[in-house]
């Protein structure tokens, strides 16, 4: 355990690519304290007896933790790609298709904050290589960045 709950994720939009890349970088423990506390199973993500079903459940908590709208529109279908574990640390990786101008981008990042109350969610969004940083929490845990 440790006394500090954040996590990083960041929203990189090519409008040359038309598609958002979204990657999130927490605490393994904690994303495996999250699945047991939601689903009452343990992921073992990076280990040997993973979960069979580890894929569905990444998909299933991190849509329901977060959203992604492009101009206040219905939530943007976010794709899993891939995780991987870097010394203590894992990294989830999805993409979202994007069509047409953005003008705005709306965010609603829940991300463990409904395991841990004193949970950071840093936000760095990066649109055609302009960055802009927020710091979310169980209070504020909405952006609507606008372009």
């Amino acid at each position: 355990m440790h006394p500090v709950h954040v996590s990083v994720l960041n929203v990189e939009y090519s409008s040359k690519e038309k598609a958002a890349t979204i990657s999130v970088k927490a605490f393994p423990d904690d994303l495996e304290l999250a699945f047991m506390h939601n689903y009452n199973i343990m992921l073992n993500l990076g280990k040997d007896n993973i979960n069979p079903e580890w894929e569905k459940y990444v998909n299933i908590y991190f849509k329901k933790m977060f959203s992604f709208q492009i101009n206040n529109k219905t939530n943007i279908p976010l794709v899993f790609k891939s995780y991987e574990i870097k010394d203590d640390a894992i990294f989830l990786y999805f993409s979202a298709p994007v069509k047409g101008k953005i003008n705005s981008i709306q965010i609603n990042n829940r991300f463990l904050l409904d395991v841990f109350e004193n949970q950071n969610n840093l936000l760095i969004i990066s649109f055609d290589g302009n960055e802009k940083g927020y710091n979310l929490n169980s209070k504020n845990y909405k952006i609507d960045f606008k372009l």
